[in-house]
C-alpha cells in the first residue's frame, strides 16, 4: 500500500487531488529504482514509501514498513560503515564545514543474489528542535549497482591492459625464465588487481603441479601444496589440474558453491578467495605449466577478461619457447667447440689399448691404455715395427702374412672382427687379449687401428665361474626353499623342494617346460612385468603374491621373488617360490572377522550380518552349505533361518525346527546344549522325520553347533550341510568356533539395541510413543504436508481430575487408570494416526490426511466420550474426563513449536470452559485501529507558504 500524506487536512477535494499526485510520485520513484524514506530520529523509526521492489527486494529491507536505523549497519559492507557513520553524524549534528541539512553517500548493502549491491542514499534534515538537533530526515535510496558494476568492469579492463603491457615489456627485458615468472606474478597483483598470482610447472615424475613463482595474499601456502594432474577421484578434479590436463583455460567464479572443490589443495582455507582462473602455457604444443589467478570477488572473470588473460598466457608460451631456442643454440655452439677436444680425450682416456700402424707395419699412435698394458712409453715405440714390439714370436709370421695379403687383395681374415689371441709385454710376459683391427685409408695409404683389451682377469673369472656354477647347483639342491632357474623360455634347473611344491616326484620331468605352465593365466602379465623385464643390473624383485598351479592342475597361493643371474654363461632368472596358502587363509579369516565385527559395530541389520557370516563360512569351508537359525523367545523352536545356498524348495518345506531330543541336528543340538555331528543322514536316527526331504535335495550330512550368549544362554544354532557323507574337517571346526562367537555377539548385541531403542522411544507405562518419537512423527508430517499441500491436526489432551485419583487411591491405581485411558484413546484413532504420552496425564495426538476441521471435531468427540466412561479400579469406579486443544496446519502454525504451543493454548481454553470439552485454536489481532492511525500521522508532510511538499 502506498501513502502520501500532506502536512494538514485542507478539504476533501484537495485530499483526493494530493493522493493522486502522491500515487504518481511513488510510481515515478519505483520506475527510477528508488525508494523514499522518512526517518523519525528521536524514536528511531524509519518509514518507507512502499514495499522494496526490483534490486532492493533481496538487499535492502524485509517486507515490512517500519525499521529502526540501528538495523541498517548490519547489512552495510564493512569497508563502507565508517564513512557512513561519520558523514551521517556530521549532518545530524550540523557540523561546521558541511551542508548542515544534506546527506549523500554511496555504499554497498548485503544482497541475497550477488552478495553486495551498490546503493546511493540522498537525505535532507527537514526538522530540528530548538537546540538544533535533527529530529527528522527524509530522502531516497537509489539502486546504482549497474553503474558501479560498469565502472568496475571498465577499471578492471584498463588495469589488465596495463598488465599486458607490463608483461610484454618484462618478456623483452628479462632473459631468465624464473625471474620472468616472478615479475609476471608481481605485475598481475600490482597492476591487474588480482589478490594472488602464481605460476606452477609440471613435475612429470610425480604427475604434479608445483609452484615456482608467486606474489600476493597467501602465497606462502603454495610452498606446502602439490596439485595432482591426474583425476584420481571422478567428479572432484580441481580447476588447475583440469586446465593443464585438458590444455585449455578453466574458470571458477564461485569457489565455495562448487562441492567438487571442497578440500582441494588449490583452494586454501581461510584465504577468502571467491574466484579462480587457470591459464595453461605450452612449449611445442604440450602444456608446461599454468598461470593461476585468484580474486576475493565472486564472478570476477568475465569473457573480455578471460580473452585478455589468454593472450597473456600465449605471450608467456612465446617467451618460454624463445628461452628454449636460445639455450639449444648455445649448447650446439659449445658442442662444436668441444668436439675436437672430445675426440682427443676419448683416444687418451679409453680403457682399451688403441694402436695404429701404417702400411709398413710401423706404430704411428699409442694411447695411454697401451702404455699401461704393454709397459712401453709412447716415444719408445713410435716408428718401430708392431710385430717386433707386442706380437709374440709364434704369431709374428702370421701377422706379416696378413698385412701382405691385405695390401695385395684388400681383404684380411682378422679385419673387422673380434678374436682372442695372445700378446707380449715389454718384459716378455705373454697374456691373453681380445683384438679387433679396423683398416682405414689416409692419403690413399692404408692405416690399421688395433683395439686391444687385456682379458687376463676375464679368463680367470670364467674359470672361477665354472667352479661356482657347480657349487651353485649344490646349494640350490640343498635349499629348503623351492628354487627354479628359468632360461631361454624354459626351466633349466629346479631343486627337490620345487618338485615337491609342484607335486612332481621326478624333477627331471619338468626340465624344459615353460614356467608359465605353473603360473595361473591371470598372473602371467604380472610375472613378466616384475621378473622378465627388469635389467640384469637391478637387485632381486621384492616378494609378490600370485596364484600358481601344481602338475595336477590344483591351485595354491604363492609368494615369489626373482633374481637375474648368469647360469652356464648365459643370462637366466632365478625364482624363489613359497607356498603361502595357509597364511592367506589365516589372513582371510581375520579380515572376515573384522568385516563382520564392523557390521555389528555400525548397526547393520541382524539378517544382513547373519547372511554375511553364512557366506563367509561357505567361502572358507570345503564344500559346506551353511544354515543359521535363532531360538524364539520361549525357547521352544528355531526360526528365522538364514541359508544362502540351501535349495529353496528344501527351505520352504522345512519350516521352523522344534527343540526336541530327536529332531535332526539343530533341534537336538539346542536340546542337548552341545554340538551334534551327523555324518550320514541316510542312517542316523535323529533325521528320521526329515530324512527323505534332505536326501531328495542331495543333502547327506549335517553338523550343528549351539550359538551361546552370555551366561551360556542359547541364542540359536549354526549348521553346516554336506552333499556327501562326511564329518567336519579341522578347518570346519575352526570356522565353527569363530563364527558361532560372531553370531552370538551379533544376535545378543541387536537384542540389547532393540531394548534400548524401545526404552528411548516408548513410554514404559502405557507402551505408547513418548515425546521424542512423537516429535519425529510431527516432523515427518510437516515435510509431507508442505510437499503435497495438505492439512493435519495436532491434539493436546490433559486428563481432568486425575490428581484426585492419585491422591485418594495411590499411584498404582493412577497407573492402572492411565493404561486404560491410553488404550481407549488409541482405539478411537485410525491406524495411520499417532498418539503419544508426554508424561503425567498429558497426551499428544497427530491426525494426518485431514480434509477439513469437521473430521478433527468428530475425532475429538470420540475421545471425550471414551475418556468419560468410568474406569474400574479394584471395587471402585473412577470417573474422569479430558480437555482437548486442537491446532491445524497450516492455519495455526507452520512449524512444530507453533503448532504444539497453539494446541496447548486451546486446551487451556477448553479447561476454562468447564473441562470435558475440546477447543480449536483462535488467534487474536495484535494490532488495533489506533496503531494504524498513529502510523498514518507519522507520515504527514509539512505545508509551507501555501505550497504542499510530498514525501512518500
Amino acid at each position: 500500500m502506498r501513502r502520501a500524506i500532506v502536512s494538514r487536512p485542507i478539504g476533501k477535494h484537495l485530499k483526493m487531488h494530493l493522493s493522486a499526485i502522491n500515487e504518481r510520485l511513488i510510481l515515478a520513484l519505483e520506475s527510477s529504482r528508488q525508494i523514499a524514506f522518512d526517518w523519525h530520529i528521536p524514536d528511531d523509526k524509519l518509514f518507507f514509501s512502499s514495499e522494496p521492489t526490483g534490486g532492493f527486494t533481496d538487499s535492502l529491507l524485509e517486507r515490512q514498513k517500519t525499521w529502526h536505523s540501528s538495523a541498517l549497519p548490519a547489512i552495510i559492507h564493512n569497508d563502507d560503515k565508517e564513512n557512513f557513520r561519520r558523514h551521517l553524524h556530521d549532518v545530524l549534528k550540523g557540523a561546521a564545514g558541511t551542508d548542515s541539512s544534506i546527506y549523500k553517500a554511496e555504499l554497498r548493502l548485503r544482497d541475497a543474489q550477488r552478495a553486495w549491491r551498490w546503493v546511493s542514499i540522498s537525505g535532507k534534515v527537514v526538522a530540528r528542535d530548538r537546540n538544533g538537533r535533527a529530529i527528522r530526515m527524509v530522502g531516497t535510496f537509489s539502486d546504482i549497482d549497474e553503474r558501479k558494476q560498469s565502472e568496475r568492469k571498465i577499471s578492471r579492463l584498463r588495469d589488465l591492459y596495463a598488465t599486458l603491457s607490463q608483461t610484454n615489456q618484462a618478456i623483452v627485458r628479462i632473459g631468465d625464465r624464473d625471474a620472468l615468472f616472478r615479475e609476471i606474478c608481481r605485475i598481475a597483483v600490482e597492476h591487474g588487481r588480482f589478490h594472488l598470482a602464481w605460476i606452477g610447472l609440471i613435475d612429470h615424475s610425480n604427475r604434479q603441479v608445483v609452484s615456482v613463482a608467486a606474489y600476493g595474499k597467501g602465497f606462502d601456502m603454495l610452498q606446502r601444496i602439490a596439485i595432482p594432474i591426474d583425476e584420481t577421484t571422478p567428479g572432484r578434479s580441481g580447476v588447475i589440474s583440469t586446465a593443464i590436463r585438458e590444455n585449455r583455460p578453466n574458470i571458477c567464479n564461485d569457489l565455495y558453491s562448487s562441492p567438487k572443490l571442497n578440500h582441494c589443495p588449490e583452494v586454501p582455507d581461510q584465504a577468502g578467495f571467491q574466484s579462480l582462473a587457470s591459464f595453461p602455457f605450452c612449449i611445442g604444443g604440450e602444456p608446461l605449466g599454468a598461470l593461476n589467478l585468484y580474486s576475493a570477488e565472486k564472478d570476477f572473470f568475465d569473457e573480455q577478461l578471460i580473452e585478455l588473460l589468454q593472450e597473456m598466457a600465449l605471450d608467456i608460451s612465446f617467451a618460454i619457447e624463445n628461452y628454449e631456442r636460445e639455450a639449444q643454440r648455445k649448447a650446439i655452439e659449445a658442442a662444436l667447440v668441444d668436439s675436437e677436444r672430445f675426440k682427443s680425450a676419448i683416444l687418451t682416456a679409453a680403457l682399451d689399448c688403441i694402436i695404429s700402424i701404417n702400411h709398413k707395419g710401423e706404430i704411428i699412435s699409442f694411447n695411454e691404455a697401451a702404455e699401461r698394458t704393454f709397459g712401453y712409453r709412447r716415444e719408445q715405440v713410435l716408428g718401430k715395427k708392431l710385430v717386433d714390439t707386442v706380437v709374440p714370436k709364434e704369431w709374428r709370421e702370421r701377422h706379416q702374412q696378413g698385412v701382405e695379403r691385405f695390401l695385395a687383395t684388400g681383404k684380411g681374415t682378422m679385419l673387422n672382427r673380434r678374436i682372442e689371441l695372445t700378446a707380449m709385454r715389454s718384459d716378455g710376459t705373454i697374456f691373453p687379449v681380445e683384438l679387433a683391427v679396423v683398416p682405414l685409408s689416409i692419403a690413399n695409404k692404408p692405416v690399421f687401428t688395433a683395439f686391444i683389451r687385456d682379458i687376463s682377469e676375464l679368463k680367470q673369472s670364467q674359470a672361477i665361474l665354472k667352479d661356482s656354477a657347480m657349487r651353485y647347483r649344490q646349494l640350490v639342491e640343498l635349499s629348503p626353499e623351492a628354487i627354479f632357474v628359468y632360461r631361454k623360455g624354459k626351466l633349466a634347473l629346479l631343486n627337490q623342494a620345487g618338485g615337491r611344491l609342484l607335486g612332481a616326484a621326478d624333477t627331471t620331468q619338468l626340465l624344459g617346460r615353460s614356467i608359465f605352465d605353473f603360473i595361473h593365466p591371470d598372473h602371467h602379465a604380472l610375472f613378466q612385468e616384475k621378473a622378465l623385464t627388469e635389467p640384469m643390473a637391478l637387485p632381486a624383485t621384492p616378494f609378490i603374491e600370485q596364484i600358481w598351479l601344481r602338475t595336477d592342475g590344483s591351485r595354491f597361493n604363492a609368494e615369489i621373488a626373482a633374481t637375474h643371474l648368469m647360469y652356464n654363461d648365459e643370462p637366466a632368472i632365478q625364482v624363489v617360490v613359497r607356498d603361502i596358502t595357509e597364511r592367506k587363509r589365516t589372513e582371510s579369516l581375520q579380515l572376515g572377522q573384522n568385516r563382520i565385527l564392523n557390521m555389528v559395530a555400525t548397526g547393520v541389520a541382524l539378517p544382513e550380518i547373519l547372511m554375511e557370516i553364512a557366506r563367509f563360512v561357505e567361502s572358507q569351508s570345503d564344500h559346506g552349505l551353511c544354515s543359521i537359525m535363532q531360538l524364539n523367545s520361549d525357547g521352544s523352536a528355531l526360526t528365522d533361518r538364514i541359508a544362502p545356498s540351501l535349495p529353496h524348495t528344501y527351505l520352504a518345506r522345512l519350516g521352523d525346527s522344534e527343540v526336541r531330543p530327536d529332531n535332526c541336528s539343530c533341534g537336538t543340538a539346542v536340546y542337548r546344549a552341545q554340538p551334534v555331528i551327523v555324518t550320514d543322514i541316510a542312517t542316523d536316527p535323529l533325521w528320521t522325520s526329515r530324512r527323505d526331504l534332505a536326501l531328495a535335495h542331495g543333502l547327506r550330512a549335517c553338523t550343528s553347533w549351539p550359538i551361546f550368549g552370555k551366561n551360556k544362554k542359547i541364542l540359536g544354532t549354526f549348521a553346516l550341510y554336506f552333499m556327501e557323507p562326511a564329518a567336519p574337517s579341522a578347518r570346519d571346526l575352526q570356522l565353527f568356533s569363530i563364527c558361532t562367537n560372531l553370531a552370538g555377539i551379533a544376535i545378543e548385541g541387536r537384542a540389547s539395541e532393540e531394548k534400548i531403542r524401545y526404552l528411548a522411544h516408548y513410554d514404559g507405562l502405557t507402551s505408547l510413543p513418548n515425546r521424542f518419537l512423537f516429535k519425529e512423527y510431527l516432523d515427518l508430517a510437516l515435510r509431507n504436508a508442505k510437499r503435497h499441500g495438505k492439512k493435519f491436526a495436532v491434539f493436546f489432551l490433559d486428563l481432568d481430575k486425575f490428581k484426585e485419583i492419585n491422591d485418594t487411591l495411590g499411584h498404582d491405581a493412577g497407573d492402572q487408570v492411565l493404561r486404560e485411558i491410553a488404550k481407549r484413546l488409541r482405539n478411537c484413532l485410525r491406524h495411520t494416526d499417532k498418539i503419544a504420552r508426554m508424561g503425567g496425564d498429558e497426551f499428544y495426538i497427530l491426525i494426518e490426511e485431514l480434509s477439513d476441521g469437521r473430521y478433527a471435531a468428530d475425532v475429538a468427540q470420540k475421545l471425550l466420550d471414551a475418556a468419560l466412561r468410568p474406569v474400574r479400579v479394584g471395587d471402585r469406579d473412577c470417573q474422569l474426563s479430558v480437555s482437548i486443544g486442537i491446532s491445524i496446519f497450516p492455519d495455526d502454525g507452520g512449524d512444530e513449536l507453533t503448532l504444539l504451543k497453539n494446541a496447548d493454548s486451546a486446551m487451556y481454553r477448553a479447561k476454562d470452559r468447564g473441562k470435558n470439552a475440546y477447543e480449536f485454536f483462535s488467534p487474536h489481532l495484535e494490532y488495533g485501529v489506533e496503531k494504524l492511525d498513529m502510523f498514518k500521522q507519522q507520515l504527514m508532510a509539512h505545508l509551507k507558504d501555501g505550497e504542499t511538499t510530498y514525501y512518500s
